[in-house]
C-alpha cells in the first residue's frame, strides 16, 4: 500500500512538472519581434553560452518572422550548439510564424501554451521592378530552392508517412493557415514536437511582443503621422 502511494505521489509530481517550464534568465536568449539583423546577436549570445558548458539554453520566442538570411544564421548557431551536446529549448507563449516557426523546427523541445498561434508558409520576397520572363523564372526557381527542402523538414519533423498527410501539409503550407498550438499538435503524428504547458516562468517578457528596434519605428511612425500603430501581435494575413 505504501508503495502504491509513493507511486501516485510520484506520478503526481510529474504532471504538475509538466504544467510548468522555467527559464534560466542567464541562458536565455530572446526572438522578440520581426527577425533581421537584429538577431545576428541573438545568434553571438547563443554561440558564445553554449561554448560556455552543456547547460540547456532557452530561446524565448514572440515572432512574426522576417529574414531569411539572417534567420538561417541563427540556425547554423543552433545546430552548433546542438553539435557540442547542448538542449536548445525554444518556449513560445504568444506566436512563431514564418521564419520564427522553422526555428522552432530546429529546437531540441518546443514548450507553448495551448492558445500560442503557429504558422508556416512558402518563403515570400517583395518586388518593385519590372520584369521578364527569364527574371520571373530565376525568381520562381530560388523560392523553390527554399520552399521544398522546408516541405522535407515539416514532412520529417511531423512524422508525415503517407501521402495523405502529406498533401494536408502542403495545403496549409500553401494556404498559410495559422493553428492553434492544441490544433496542430491534434493534427500532426508527432506528439513529441511540441509540449503544452499551463505556466511559464523565469523571465518577465514572456508576453513582449516588439523588439527595441519595432517600438522606435512604431514611436517614429507615431510622431511622423500623428496616427496610432499597432504593434504586431497576432497577424492573419501578410506575415513575411
Amino acid at each position: 500500500m505504501r508503495k502504491l502511494l509513493l507511486i501516485l505521489v510520484l506520478l503526481k509530481g510529474i504532471a504538475i512538472n509538466a504544467q510548468t517550464i522555467k527559464l534560466d534568465k542567464k541562458r536565455t536568449v530572446e526572438i522578440i519581434g520581426s527577425i533581421g539583423f537584429n538577431i545576428i546577436e541573438s545568434a553571438k549570445k547563443l554561440n558564445k553560452l553554449s561554448l560556455e558548458n552543456k547547460k540547456d539554453i532557452f530561446l524565448l520566442i514572440n515572432s512574426p518572422g522576417g529574414s531569411v538570411a539572417t534567420g538561417t544564421i541563427f540556425i547554423s548557431a543552433m545546430t552548433m550548439a546542438k553539435e557540442r551536446g547542448v538542449k536548445v529549448k525554444c518556449v513560445v507563449p504568444v506566436y512563431a510564424a514564418s521564419m520564427a516557426f522553422s526555428i522552432m523546427l530546429n529546437c531540441s523541445e518546443n514548450y507553448v501554451l495551448a492558445g500560442t498561434q503557429l504558422l508556416f508558409h512558402p518563403v515570400r520576397i517583395g518586388l518593385m521592378a519590372y520584369l521578364t520572363a527569364y527574371d520571373a523564372k530565376k525568381i520562381y526557381d530560388n523560392l523553390l530552392s527554399f520552399d521544398i527542402p522546408l516541405l522535407e523538414l515539416l514532412y520529417k519533423t511531423f512524422q508525415a508517412d503517407t501521402n495523405e498527410m502529406k498533401e494536408k501539409i502542403n495545403i496549409a503550407f500553401v494556404e498559410e493557415k495559422w493553428w492553434n498550438a492544441d490544433e496542430l499538435l491534434e493534427f500532426i503524428n508527432n506528439k513529441s514536437f511540441i509540449t503544452i504547458v499551463n505556466n511559464i516562468e523565469g523571465n518577465d517578457n514572456i508576453f513582449e511582443l516588439e523588439s527595441d528596434k519595432d517600438k522606435m519605428r512604431r514611436k517614429e511612425l507615431e510622431q511622423s503621422f500623428d496616427v496610432i500603430y499597432i504593434a504586431p501581435t497576432l497577424p492573419r494575413e501578410g506575415v513575411n
